[in-house]
């Protein structure tokens, strides 16, 4: 979305949207003509002015307002329309009709860090309640975050047997990096994690310092982004947004996954690797990208595998519940709070915001949880 005139589909459960850049302004709507109810855009478009309906060319503006309606009433709005369809559909008399009242239906949606957050209902807090302390601790990254700013090298989707429950859980915790990252161990020790959580909706843990181990993500092989800390070029940053979305920032890119729940025992990842615009002129930097990108694909391929493991384990009736670490597993305590929350919810209540760590009492690095 960082261009004027991109529009991008998505689906939100079972209800799909689009998402669109009017001259800046990221906007998003029910992906659904008002007509009859033709899904307007079926994959990501750039250069966009008008959305048009492939049913009845029904036209609307990036602003979601109704601009076109070929033939049904008398202004057809700029649509150019062949002379033999005017004369084979000439139907101007549609009585009372105001294309004020036919826009595309509007769907809440708020942006930060690079990421844009839609409200289907409308019903949960501002984004900057819901991501708590967040931005203030990442302030520093959010020049670099900004979307303008990021350039996404890679992408890639996968598709897995596993719920995405488990999935999130797999990243909230680094007690099995030993047995199921050894290679990620020698840049992002387990002795070097601790949680990061302050209040908000969201779950994570930062490795401090970064080591040079020899591997495709240590750091300094592509400049830093720009504004950050001096102490977070050695630091990097494993967090998760309520409810579906997690992360590792690292001082030079971002390797950023989106869950798409598909059933009870599939889901769909979007992932993506992005970094600063500014690092593509360094040196080497598409070599240096492809190779950080293939270090991510193994590593989640690694972590699928074993939650696809999980999967087939806990649908057994032989497993009933287990013990956490809390020095390894209190955020995946964090998130089944939040879910269990969330479940028990009535319509009308309010998300509770959970505090954070009682250890954690720096905008820097909280004090090392042991």
């Amino acid at each position: 979305m960082s261009a004027p005139g991109d529009v991008v589909p998505a689906d939100v459960g079972e209800s799909p949207i689009l998402v669109a850049n009017d001259n800046g302004s990221i906007r998003a709507f029910h992906n659904v003509c008002s007509h009859r109810g033709a899904k307007l855009v079926e994959q990501r478009c750039t250069r966009r002015r008008t959305i048009l309906c492939p049913y009845h060319r029904w036209g609307y503006s990036l602003d979601g307002r109704l601009r076109a309606t070929p033939d049904f009433d008398d202004d057809a709005s700029g649509i150019k329309v062949p002379q033999k369809l005017r004369e084979a559909f000439n139907t101007h008399h549609v009585k009372n009709f105001d294309k004020a009242e036919h826009g595309l239906k509007p769907v809440r949606i708020e942006t930060a860090m690079g990421l844009a957050f839609v409200n289907l209902n409308g019903e949960a807090p501002p984004l900057r309640e819901w991501l708590g302390v967040l931005p203030d601790w990442l302030a520093d990254y959010e020049e670099a975050l900004q979307c303008g700013q990021l350039h996404a090298t890679h992408r890639k989707t996968y598709d897995i047997a596993a719920n995405w429950k488990l999935l999130i859980e797999n990243f909230l915790e680094y007690y099995h990096l030993p047995a199921v990252h050894p290679a990620l161990c020698n840049v992002s020790g387990v002795d070097e994690h601790q949680r990061y959580q302050g209040k908000g909706m969201y779950m994570g843990f930062a490795t401090h310092p970064l080591t040079i181990g020899g591997t495709a993500i240590d750091p300094g092989r592509l400049p830093p982004f720009p504004q950050i800390r001096e102490h977070r070029h050695a630091t990097a940053y494993h967090l998760s947004i309520f409810p579906n979305v997690f992360f590792s920032l690292y001082p030079d890119a971002f390797f950023r996954v989106r869950l798409t729940p598909a059933s009870s025992s599939r889901t769909v990842e979007h992932a993506t690797l992005l970094t600063h615009k500014d690092a593509l002129d360094a040196p080497n930097s598409e070599t240096i990208m492809q190779e950080i990108f293939d270090f991510w694909d193994n590593v989640n391929s690694e972590d699928i595998a074993i939650c696809e493991n999980v999967q087939r384990g806990t649908s057994s009736p032989g497993y009933e519940r287990g013990r956490f670490s809390f020095r390894f597993e209190e955020p995946l305590h964090r998130f089944q709070n939040m879910v269990a929350d969330k479940m028990m919810a009535e319509p009308t209540t309010r998300y509770r915001i959970p505090d954070g760590d009682a250890e954690t009492k720096l905008i820097d690095l909280p004090q090392k949880v042991l």
